[in-house]
């Protein structure tokens, strides 16, 4: 499932609706392809955490994949690098 260009305090909700309908309907280990998204706010952060959660609480593995580099950057600030990309 790829994701918009930018996920943001503007279409948090949106996003996190997005997400939570694809776990919902996914298997046990789901994907979100992110190599299109060029901009992520600390709102757009928390969305991907709360995906996470959401998916956790269901027993299945959310992973983000291809995060570009002013994400990686921001959750290396946030310190929740490890939780969204294991790495």
């Amino acid at each position: 499932m790829p994701i918009a260009h930018r996920i943001s305090v503007d279409n948090a909700g949106q996003v996190l609706h997005d997400i939570q309908a694809e776990i919902d309907a996914g298997d046990a280990d789901l994907a979100i392809d992110l190599s299109a998204v060029t901009h992520v706010d600390s709102a757009g952060v928390a969305v991907l955490i709360e995906g996470v959660k959401i998916a956790k609480a269901q027993g299945k593995v959310l992973r983000y994949q291809h995060p570009q580099q002013q994400l990686l950057d921001l959750s290396v600030f946030l310190k929740v690098r490890e939780m969204l990309f294991g790495q």
